[in-house]
């Protein structure tokens, strides 16, 4: 069972609704999730499919934020026919990201970290904008495969990452991407910070999800698509 809070929105082909969190702290541990997704059947279900409704925008706004041990922010469209993912606006002056350390599935059921995630089926991924535009000091600490993402599953593109921070440090294979797994785009990872320190491989293997090899992680900052045709993103780091 999941501990949180939720927007979803089931089977209706209607658009999703919004989160909004306006807080000094948020703290989320053990599995913890703030998620807005719409849910729809996928298209060989005997009940028939629904065509989707894009899922709502998530806002958080809150001093500190700490995301642990498998707790993650997403939205998110899943097997419906061209539901988009909603946004996700953060602004914050300190974000702490850490997952499992002897997670088995890391980037999968053990995730953790702030996401947006487009469907197989259609859909783009939605964008992640962390102090976008916004003038207020912020320091970042990814650690044991923490993550930041967008990502496309499905025949669209994935949705953009754009931060903006003072400091940015990425340790222990974490990593800020825009990826593209299905026939679609990676997106565009924009990076704007006064330091930034990438360091450091996590030393458990994992199978991967997409390729089925073990592997290790690498911390990073990535967009990555071609497994089904699409081209790979931009990134800037300014």
């Amino acid at each position: 069972l999941a501990t949180g809070i939720f927007a979803n929105t089931f089977w209706s082909g209607q658009i999703g609704r919004n989160i909004e969190i306006n807080a000094k702290s948020l703290v989320m541990n053990d599995d913890a999730t703030i998620e807005v997704h719409t849910i729809e059947r996928w298209p060989d279900s005997p009940w028939g499919p629904f065509p989707s409704g894009d899922s709502g925008d998530l806002t958080l706004n809150a001093d500190y934020i700490e995301i642990n041990d498998g707790s993650y922010i997403t939205t998110a469209g899943y097997f419906g026919r061209g539901g988009s993912s909603g946004d996700i606006h953060i602004t914050s002056k300190t974000i702490k990201i850490s997952g499992f350390e002897n997670a088995d599935d890391p980037f999968g059921n053990d995730i953790t970290g702030i996401t947006s995630n487009s469907g197989k089926y259609g859909g783009t991924g939605g964008n992640v904008y962390i102090n976008k535009d916004v003038d207020l000091e912020l320091d970042i600490l990814m650690t044991n495969r923490g993550f930041i993402s967008s990502t496309g599953f499905g025949p669209d593109e994935s949705g953009d990452v754009d931060i903006t921070a003072r400091n940015i440090e990425i340790k222990s294979g974490s990593a800020i991407t825009a990826n593209a797994f299905g026939a679609g785009s990676g997106g565009t990872v924009t990076v704007n910070s006064d330091n930034l320190l990438i360091s450091g491989v996590h030393p458990k293997p994992f199978t991967d999800g997409i390729s089925g090899v073990e592997s290790l992680a690498p911390s990073g900052i990535a967009t990555q698509s071609g497994l089904e045709g699409g081209k790979g993103g931009s990134i800037y780091i300014v």
